[in-house]
Parts: C-alpha cells; sequence; structure tokens
C-alpha cells in the first residue's frame, strides 16, 4: 500500500500531486528492473521472472477529478498511458477555445465572444493591444476596418486576425459543417499545438475525436455548422464516456481510468489511487423497490449559498432517507468489490492514515494492517507478484446458477408492458394490398429525414445532407438527384407554405403515455414517434409522413382508412399529455405529393 506522509493538513491537489508521484515512482522501479512478476504459480516454481510491462499496470480512481494530475506524473517519466473515463474532453482548453472560435464565426455581432477569441492561444492578442484598438475608437467586429492611427504593428496583427476569421467564415457558408470544422481547426494548428505540449497525445486525442464525432453528427442529419456548434458544446457540457487514442496499435501503456470503466477488466498490478476524495451526501430522492411497482420519493431543494436549502419533502422522509442510504452503502461495497477484484497479482491500496475516513478506500483499511508499504525505494525489493487463483467449487457454481435462472425471481419478472402506437394501430388488421416498389424501407427513412432536417433550419444544404443520408442508409448515391426532385416538390405544396407560416413546429416527436384501455394486459406504456406537428391560430395540427406508393383514389382512402386509428390515438396522447387542443390530424403521402386530412 501506499501511505501519504504524515502532515498536520493537506490540501486535496497536494494530496493527489503526493500520491501521483508515489505511484509514478514505483511503476517506474518495475520497469527499470527493482523487482520482477511473476505471472503464474507455474512459474514462480521454475523461478522463471520478467520485468514488468507498462501494460501490466492499471491505476483506477473513484472519481474522475484530478486523472491529468495522474497521466502528467506518467508523462513526466516517460511512462506510456491510456486515459478512459476521465473528463479531459470536457476540460480541454484547446476545445474551449476552439468552440470560442466556431461561435465567434456564428454570432458575429457578440463582441464578448470575440474579444475571448482574439485573447485565446491561437491569436494571442494582448490585453494591452486590445485596449489601444478600443482607445481609437476601434470596433471589435470581423468586418470592421482597422483606423490607420493605431501603430502599425498592433494593426497588422489585428487585421490579419480579422481576415483570418472572414475565411472562417465564408468556409462555413461553402463548406460542408464537418469540413469546415476539420479545415478551422487545421489553419488554427490545434492538433501539432497539442501534441507538443504537456499530455500532448491525450490532448490531441480530444481534437481528433471531436472531428470524428461531428462528422458522425452530419452523417445522421445534422447537416448545418449551427447544429454542429450546438452538438460540440452539449458534448463539452456533459462529456464523453469513450476517449479516442492518438495511436490506437500502442496496447503497452499504463491504463488510468475511473472504477466504473473497470468493470471486466483485469491487469497484473492494480494501483486504487487517490485516498483523499471520498464525496459521501445525504440522499435527495429514494426509490422504493419494494412491492409490484417501483415509488419515487424526493426532495425540492435550492441552492443557497454554499449548502442546499429544503422547500418540501415527502411524508415519513427520514425512513426513506434511511434506506436509501442502506441501498447506496451496499452499492459502493459491490463498486469497492470489482475494485478489489480486478488485480491478477497484486493490488496497490493508496491510504491516508491522518484522516482515513476522507479517502473513498477506506473500507479496505482493517485488512490493510498486515500489507507491505511501498512509500520508499527499498521496500518493494524484488516482489514476485504471483497470480493466485481463487477457489471455486463446483457446487458452488450450480447453485448460483440455479438462482440465476430461476423464472419466479421478482428481478426477471416485467413491471410493465410496453407496446408502440403502430402495433396497437395494426394489431389483427390486414395491411391493404402494398406495391412493391423495390426501394425498401430506407428510402422513407431518408425521404423523411430530409424533411425533418429542412423544417428545422431553413438553410440547410440539400444536396450534402442527401448525400450523407444516402451513405448512412446504404443507398446509392445516384438517388441524390431523385430524392432532391422529390423533395423539392414537397416543399414547393400548400402544405408545406402551410407549415412555414405556423407560429410553432417540431419534428420526430417522442412520448410515451401510461394507458390502461388500449389493451387486454392492463396497464400498459405506450409510446411512439410523431412525424410533424406544428400549432395555428386555432390549435395544434399533427401530421404523419406516408410514403406509401398510391395507385388511386381507392387505393388511398384504403391507406386512410387503415392508418386512420394512428392519428386518433397522437391525438388523444398530445392532448393527455401537453393539455392543449388539436384542431386537426392528417396524413402527408409523399408518394403523390397531397395532404389529406382526417
Amino acid at each position: 500500500m501506499f501511505t501519504l506522509p504524515k502532515v498536520k493538513r493537506h490540501k486535496i491537489s497536494e494530496i493527489v500531486e503526493m500520491n501521483a508521484e508515489q505511484i509514478a515512482c514505483f511503476i517506474q522501479r518495475g520497469l527499470n528492473g527493482c523487482y520482477k512478476l511473476c505471472r503464474t504459480p507455474e512459474e514462480r516454481k521454475l523461478g522463471f521472472t520478467e520485468i514488468p510491462q507498462p501494460g501490466d499496470f492499471m491505476i483506477l480512481l473513484h472519481y474522475k477529478d484530478y486523472m491529468d494530475v495522474y497521466a502528467r506524473a506518467l508523462e513526466e517519466r516517460n511512462i506510456p498511458y491510456q486515459i478512459a473515463g476521465g473528463s479531459g474532453f470536457t476540460a480541454s482548453q484547446e476545445m474551449r477555445d476552439i468552440l470560442n472560435v466556431f461561435q465567434a464565426v456564428l454570432d458575429q455581432e457578440d463582441p464578448v465572444r470575440l474579444l475571448a477569441v482574439l485573447r485565446s492561444q491561437f491569436f494571442g492578442i494582448s490585453d494591452y493591444g486590445l485596449w489601444k484598438l478600443k482607445k481609437v475608437g476601434g470596433r471589435f467586429h470581423i468586418d470592421a476596418r482597422v483606423s490607420n492611427s493605431l501603430d502599425a504593428e498592433s494593426r497588422e496583427i489585428i487585421n490579419d486576425s480579422f481576415e483570418r476569421l472572414r475565411r472562417y467564415r465564408s468556409w462555413v457558408q461553402q463548406l460542408p459543417a464537418s469540413a469546415a470544422a476539420a479545415k478551422i481547426i487545421s489553419d488554427l494548428g490545434a492538433i501539432p499545438y497539442a501534441v507538443a505540449g504537456q499530455q500532448g497525445k491525450a490532448r490531441a486525442g480530444y481534437l481528433v475525436q471531436s472531428l470524428e464525432l461531428l462528422a458522425s453528427a452530419e452523417r445522421r442529419g445534422s447537416s448545418s455548422f449551427c447544429e454542429l456548434v450546438s452538438y460540440l458544446e452539449m458534448l463539452m457540457e456533459k462529456g464523453i464516456e469513450e476517449e479516442i487514442d492518438l495511436y490506437p496499435g500502442d496496447e503497452n501503456a499504463v491504463r488510468l481510468m475511473n472504477l466504473h470503466k473497470a468493470k471486466g477488466l483485469e491487469a497484473p498490478v492494480v494501483i486504487l489511487a487517490n485516498p483523499g476524495k471520498n464525496v459521501s451526501a445525504a440522499p435527495s430522492q429514494h426509490i422504493s423497490r419494494e412491492g409490484d411497482q417501483p415509488r419515487g420519493f424526493f426532495l425540492i431543494e435550492k441552492r443557497k449559498q454554499y449548502k442546499n436549502e429544503i422547500l418540501g419533502q415527502p411524508l415519513n422522509w427520514d425512513n426513506c432517507c434511511r434506506k436509501e442510504e442502506e441501498y447506496l452503502k451496499a452499492e459502493e461495497m459491490r463498486l469497492l468489490y470489482v475494485a478489489a477484484t480486478r488485480a491478477k497479482n497484486l493490488l496497490v491500496v493508496s491510504t491516508y492514515p491522518e484522516k482515513p475516513e476522507a479517502s473513498p478506500w477506506c473500507l479496505f483499511n482493517e485488512h490493510l494492517t498486515d500489507g507491505s508499504v511501498l512509500d520508499d525505494e527499498e521496500s518493494s525489493g524484488m516482489i514476485n507478484l504471483t497470480a493466485k487463483e481463487p477457489p471455486l467449487k463446483q457446487s458452488s457454481l450450480e447453485e448460483a446458477r440455479s438462482r440465476f435462472f430461476n423464472e419466479d425471481i421478482t428481478t426477471k419478472q416485467a413491471s410493465y408492458q410496453t407496446v408502440a402506437v403502430t402495433a396497437v394501430v395494426k394489431s389483427g388488421k390486414a395491411f391493404p394490398k402494398r406495391v412493391d416498389t423495390g426501394r425498401g424501407f430506407s428510402w422513407g427513412r431518408v425521404i423523411h429525414r430530409v424533411l425533418e432536417s429542412s423544417i428545422k433550419k431553413e438553410q440547410v444544404k440539400l444536396e450534402h445532407l442527401i448525400e450523407n443520408l444516402l451513405i448512412e442508409e446504404g443507398r446509392p448515391s445516384q438517388e441524390k438527384d431523385e430524392v432532391l426532385k422529390y423533395v423539392k416538390g414537397i416543399m414547393e405544396s400548400p402544405f408545406w407554405e402551410r407549415v412555414s407560416r405556423s407560429s410553432r413546429r417540431y419534428v420526430e416527436v417522442p412520448f410515451s403515455q401510461k394507458t390502461a384501455d388500449l389493451l387486454p394486459t392492463g396497464e400498459t406504456l405506450v409510446s411512439g414517434v410523431i412525424d410533424l406537428v406544428f400549432l395555428e391560430e386555432k390549435g395544434w395540427v399533427i401530421v404523419d409522413y406516408k410514403t406509401d406508393t398510391v395507385n388511386g383514389k381507392d387505393d388511398l382512402r384504403r391507406l386512410v382508412d387503415y392508418y386512420g386509428p394512428q392519428l386518433d390515438l397522437y391525438r388523444r396522447f398530445w392532448e393527455d399529455i401537453t393539455r392543449e387542443r388539436v384542431v386537426e390530424t392528417g396524413f402527408y403521402f409523399t408518394s403523390i405529393n397531397e395532404y389529406i386530412s382526417r
């Protein structure tokens, strides 16, 4: 185990730095041959040992915070590493500066955003230079002319910056959105700049990953630059689960990850790091898991300075809180079991003797009294790290299997039934004779998604969007002109003009509603997606797109009668959920470019 030095008081950052230094030194001594690795008991009997490799080590943190400190300690010793489950993408300064550039190009009337860009690492204009521009009456706008009264050096720097931003704007207007983003990042020199700095592989990996994510979002239909920037902003706020490695072929590296990412993984040497942070707060919600149906109880709180003020709480909240604490404690025990069982040969636990309760690994403390302390260079010595096979009896395995596969256990019984609206409508009904066009459902999906994106953004580039959708659906690119002609015909229709005039409109609206009168099975959760709903003066209008081939008026009437109950359910659920009136429902048959109201 690693123990932190006995000092009266530590800041959390100091604790992390000391622990990172201990761990990096321990790994480096192993790579230098100060201790050896026996991978199996048979190797130990034969006296066979070998020097550990970077890939033999795994560093686990209970939380994402401070993962970069451990990465930096490894990097300072030239120890290769890979990060998973960290918060580096969210904390990346390059990503934040690039996002500011994107937003400044989109919103050219925001001088504050422009100032942030000009002061960033990619432009590097000093506050003094910006002050001089303001002093001579300059405007913070990329189309502004810089006054000749400004000194020549400052004028050249600012003119060059404005010119670059105008060039980025032209790329955004002329190129596909993801291509424009990639070209801007390349022109900024962001990737080589990141590689050259500390933790360069990880930092550059975030930039490469952002381009992959933006290209993927574009293929899914987010074709405008504005949509991609909003998507990137959301990623920066929420973070990403999987992180990309700049050199994916190099697997012989120390794995550095949070505990939640370690499930299913193993390593000969596992080190539990950061013993100075253990976040434990009173529950603010409780899920009752007793009985046939789960029930939720929630506190209503308001943040007041450094603490939460309770505005309301359920009856018997103390009892609910106690039960939830018991559940969370059991969950924590399960998580610590995962941590303890990742090691095949040696488990190293970081401890904080001066404040043991502050460690997320404090439950291990009582079992570490006989453990070796690895804080100094001599203590590790020549340790034979021999893998130990845990004993498992056949009878125990059979007993566990019998319990797991028992159909009567409550965890295998569904607590509710689910069904889609389309399944309810089509149940027991014969579908009208369909004309086989050979295009399949993917053709209809392409049309649906083009119409969806066109309603969301009026200035969508249809050609680029259609190309991406055809690739995603695996359809031939030669169909682009046909789809474009098809969609433009719809957009010139009176129905489309009506949608465009509406005050509010939404596409692909998902919903779920509990009901007990649709199916004989009783209470059921019915789900569906409404293709289009828009608001007119008298109320809401619900529209469902249909790509069925229509041959004549009789065929159209049969299709309307068959699909009609689907619109009835949409109307019912929309009014139940929103408490607002639906004045009209209808189908839009794209094959004949005709809207049929019901």
